[in-house]
């Protein structure tokens, strides 16, 4: 996902002092504290740019600051480059920081990676499988110097959504990146839960933005409706999955919630608030920093309650019954 790259410092009083972003730079915001409490250099790597993983970050720093967590951050975007990550990376382990934040799972495979042989603690977060990754040993023993949180979703209880919409829909397509290890487990998954259901999924792969366009055509001729995973290559590629979507009359569930005009031709989110997953991982951080716990010792976690988010100019253009199951408490939006 081609980003603009991020740059900015601030300071935050007895929180978190300096929110960096930038791909090749290392300048760091400079703080003493100034209070007399230690300060952590935590150094944040972001695998792209993208509203959900700038929520996780964001939610994070702000927990550091409601924890009274004093913090000298530095954070950087690998703009979708693992290459990239790794240079990342290793600017943070000679710089000497107290911590890595690695949000999205190839900068987290990353991060562990290029960690082992030393005793700085990674933190994780938008990981949807950290075991089938090896980032971690156990969801409940993580192990080694790692742990974090999952953005793993409800796939059955998602997908059900579908034929609670529309009884028609017997076919269901994904688009997905067969690059990244977390999009084939979310399709295996898919496909488990979608024989349970009764229905069929129709599982388009791919490996560069190049190939999205013909793959969402594909996907929508040999579908009923489209389900979108969390998935780096096809959130880079919302807006047109969104715009042909919606021109072909066809239903877009989503596993995650994106409010943005890029999504605003699909019909229905599905998801957690990432703020809240990234909060989560803010609180493992003072744990592990304050507190002394080994990261290694602490539980993955993850957000349980998700929430539907639903497009009025979408149910209205497809004519869908409003009264339907999954559109009762659900969030309007234009």
């Amino acid at each position: 996902m081609n980003s603009k790259v991020l740059k900015k410092a601030g300071i935050i009083a007895l929180g978190v002092v300096g929110l960096l972003a930038g791909c090749g730079n290392t300048d760091t915001a400079d703080s003493n504290g100034g209070n007399g409490e230690e300060t952590y250099k935590i150094g944040i790597v972001q695998i792209a740019e993208h509203p959900s993983l700038d929520d996780a970050r964001n939610g994070f720093t702000d927990q550091l600051e409601s924890e009274g967590v004093t913090a000298d951050i530095e954070y950087q975007n690998a703009q979708g480059e693992t290459a990239t990550a790794q240079s990342i990376i290793g600017n943070f382990i000679d710089s000497g920081v107290d911590m890595i934040y690695a949000i999205g799972t190839p900068v987290a495979q990353t991060a562990k990676q290029m960690t082992t042989d030393t005793e700085i603690p990674v933190l994780f977060s938008a990981v949807t499988d950290p075991v089938g990754s090896e980032i971690v040993e156990s969801l409940e023993t993580p192990g080694g110097n790692i742990t974090g949180t999952t953005d793993a979703t409800p796939v059955k209880d998602q997908l059900a959504l579908l034929p609670e919409i529309d009884d028609s829909i017997k076919k269901v397509g994904i688009v997905y990146n067969t690059s990244e290890a977390n999009s084939e487990v979310q399709v295996k998954d898919a496909e488990k839960a979608a024989d349970e259901l009764g229905l069929t999924i129709e599982a388009i792969g791919v490996n560069n933005v190049n190939d999205m366009s013909q793959a969402i055509d594909t996907a929508l001729a040999k579908s009923d409706a489209l389900y979108n995973i969390t998935d780096n290559l096809v959130a880079s590629s919302l807006g047109v999955i969104s715009d042909k979507a919606l021109a072909a009359k066809k239903i877009v569930l989503q596993a995650y919630i994106d409010e943005t005009d890029k999504a605003n031709g699909i019909l229905i989110c599905n998801g957690f608030s990432y703020t809240d997953l990234g909060k989560q991982t803010g609180s493992m951080a003072k744990e592990i920093l304050v507190d002394g716990k080994d990261a290694g010792s602490i539980s993955v976690g993850r957000v349980t309650e998700t929430t539907n988010v639903v497009r009025q100019n979408v149910l209205d253009t497809l004519g869908l019954d409003a009264s339907k199951e999954p559109f009762k408490d659900a969030q309007l939006i234009d």
